[in-house]
């Protein structure tokens, strides 16, 4: 009986185990960006997954399955009108929609993300440790390179990776620095939230370090966020709290604003990672142009979209880094599901008061508009998470 149960643990570690790694693959990893059929596997596993969700599961969440639904019909609707029935990106999403949902029945949102959190600060420790040996000795100047489909060599670690011409960056384990500091963000602003009252403060100093040694300029503009969640996370806010906030927000904003200014003004133009900020800021109108032009293919075609085929056609190599106007120029109207899932996930939460439910929002949209995320499994991990329970990160009440 003992040696069943035991089995039964191990089995259940094992397929534990390969969700997360499955997930991490489809999340920023640098390995997908090698192989990009890859990303067909998830179509494999969706429709295997599927039947298991809809017909033998006992439980289901009733709002995941209608964002699921939702969805559904915003991708067949734009495959039908545009005819690009057996377009491969389609299969795709709805691929990794399928899958993120039936993890979240399986798992349970707030279940994930304690894992996330695991995981995220033994990836950091072993970043800091490789960016460390990387930069001041040569033990990791032989490791194995790898150049994916945009020509970007990394050295491969397996449990970290660099690029070859980037080293000074820290990218951990996955495609580039930027997208590890949106996810060392996160897991600041979940550590904050989720263990309000037990909070690891040496896991928040990990988290940190490793955003700082990213040299990311929009990963420490959510690392000023994800610490305005730390220091007012809770259900209430006293008076001066409130204030803090207020000061904070307009604090942001002003640098936020004018930062070309105060560091080529300053003696902070001598720094070779802060002037980085002013030239980071100068692509922000690629950025910008990438929203327009979503805008203008969607204002062209706001029922239908005008299809994900013709859109990649008609786009440069940033025209899908704004994901919620890429999905507006995609889908037309519906397209506004992936930003109204965000607003409306984020916003119902229980028990987070009003400035926190704000920080959050400012991080999650930033990262989403920052680069692609249209296929990235833990972005939609979180956003039907959220929308499928008030109290998927909410503080408990006896924390208080």
């Amino acid at each position: 009986m003992i040696r069943n149960k035991k089995i039964v643990i191990r089995k259940s570690l094992l397929i534990a185990l390969f969700w997360a790694i499955f997930v991490y693959l489809f999340s920023g990893s640098p390995y997908t960006t090698i192989n990009t059929d890859l990303s067909m596997l998830t179509v494999l596993i969706a429709f295997a997954i599927l039947p298991i969700m809809l017909f033998f599961r006992r439980e289901k969440n009733g709002k995941l399955l209608l964002a699921l639904l939702l969805i559904s019909i915003m991708i067949l609707i734009s495959m039908i009108s545009h005819s690009e029935f057996y377009s491969r990106a389609y299969w795709r999403l709805l691929a990794v929609v399928i899958i993120v949902s039936y993890l979240i029945e399986k798992y349970g949102f707030r279940n994930i993300v304690k894992v996330y959190l695991d995981i995220m600060f033994f990836v950091s420790i072993i970043s800091l440790i490789g960016y460390l040996l990387l930069n001041f000795t040569s033990l990791l100047n032989n490791l194995p390179s790898v150049t994916n489909i945009n020509g970007v060599e990394y050295g491969v670690g397996i449990i970290f990776n660099y690029i070859k011409a980037l080293p000074e960056r820290n990218c951990g384990i996955f495609w580039e620095p930027g997208i590890f500091a949106s996810y060392l963000a996160l897991a600041i602003a979940f550590e904050s939230i989720i263990n309000s009252n037990s909070i690891s403060w040496f896991r928040i100093l990990v988290f940190v370090v490793s955003i700082i040694t990213t040299t990311s300029s929009a990963g420490y503009v959510l690392l000023i966020f994800s610490l305005g969640i730390v220091l007012l996370r809770g259900r209430k806010l006293s008076g001066y709290k409130k204030l803090l906030a207020i000061i904070v927000v307009i604090a942001i904003a002003i640098v936020a604003f004018n930062i070309d200014n105060i560091i080529l003004n300053t003696s902070l133009a001598q720094n070779k990672y802060l002037i980085k900020l002013t030239s980071d800021r100068m692509n922000q109108s690629s950025r910008i142009t990438s929203i327009y032009h979503n805008l203008s293919i969607f204002r062209k075609r706001v029922l239908f979209g005008a299809g994900i085929n013709s859109v990649l056609n008609q786009m440069s190599s940033w025209a899908d880094i704004s994901t919620s106007t890429y999905m507006l120029s995609i889908f037309g109207v519906m397209g506004s599901l992936y930003t109204l899932f965000i607003i409306y996930g984020i916003f119902s939460q229980k028990n987070i008061n009003i400035f926190v439910k704000l920080f959050f929002f400012f991080i999650l949209i930033s990262i989403v508009n920052k680069e692609p995320h249209i296929n990235i499994m833990f972005t939609w991990i979180i956003i039907l998470g959220m929308l499928s329970d008030k109290n998927a990160i909410c503080i408990k009440k006896k924390d208080y």
